[in-house]
């Protein structure tokens, strides 16, 4: 399990590489086969990643036997990065994506693309005016 923006996918790539394709399934909280998968067929995976909740690898019994890895990363860069990912979102090219979440994030990712980051009474003026909303993001 990994939480998200905190180098999951490069540590999935390196551990995915030391099994075959039919022994691991990555994001499987976002891969429709996998997510809807019986539960047989995961138990007998080597290899199971995702942002996946530690309560639901328990109920579904996921986690015997298996080496648990959790990664975590500086609370400062774990933000930045987030909130470039959520800015990344209103981009030319990523409407489908951008129309998949919530009103809230789809809100703040298009105030986020016009922000100057380098620009700091904007970034500071971005952050002084949060919503509600907002802030709980």
């Amino acid at each position: 399990m990994h939480i998200p923006k905190t180098a999951g996918t490069s540590l999935n790539n390196f551990l995915a590489s030391h099994f075959t394709r039919d022994e691991y399934v990555l994001h499987m909280e976002s891969n429709n086969e996998w997510r809807d998968q019986k539960l047989a067929i995961l138990r007998k995976k080597k290899f199971i990643s995702g942002h996946i909740r530690f309560p639901d690898i328990l109920k579904k019994n996921l986690h015997e036997e298996r080496l648990k890895i959790i990664t975590l990363r500086n609370p400062i860069d774990h933000l930045a990065s987030h909130i470039s990912w959520v800015r990344h979102l209103s981009l030319p090219g990523n409407e489908k994506r951008l129309h998949q979440h919530t009103h809230e994030i789809q809100d703040i990712s298009t105030k986020l693309s016009v922000l100057d980051f380098s620009n700091y009474k904007q970034v500071s003026g971005f952050f002084n005016n949060m919503s509600a909303a907002e802030e709980t993001f």
